[in-house]
């Protein structure tokens, strides 16, 4: 997949690089925390569009009462951040925002466990 390959951005591997070094270094640092972000997200979406599927259903909701709260609490947050993602359209930007790219971590870690 596209997202499993990492572009490795090496900023003292050309000589011509002199004038640009800091700023190709911070577009590098940039760059590899999107990278991170992005792949966080894509887990969390994956495994969110599972459990959607299964809590929605009311069977689920009446036999795993509590799972069902958590899962609804979880695709609060999901939803908001999505709204969120949407009115910025911009992936760097979405990305480096620490509530969200703190959200994601969260996230990522609830649906690791």
């Amino acid at each position: 997949q596209w997202y499993q390959r990492r572009v490795s951005l090496r900023p003292g591997t050309s000589k011509y690089i002199g004038p640009l070094k800091d700023e190709a270094a911070s577009w590098a640092a940039k760059l590899l925390s999107v990278s991170e972000v992005i792949e966080q997200w894509l887990t969390v979406q994956n495994h969110w569009v599972h459990l959607e599927s299964v809590f929605s259903l009311p069977t689920t909701k009446k036999d795993l009462p509590q799972e069902a709260k958590r899962f609804a609490s979880i695709d609060k947050t999901w939803t908001k951040l999505m709204k969120k993602s949407f009115e910025i359209k911009n992936v760097i930007q979405v990305s480096l925002l620490g509530s969200i790219s703190s959200l994601i971590e969260f996230l990522f870690q609830t649906f690791s466990c």
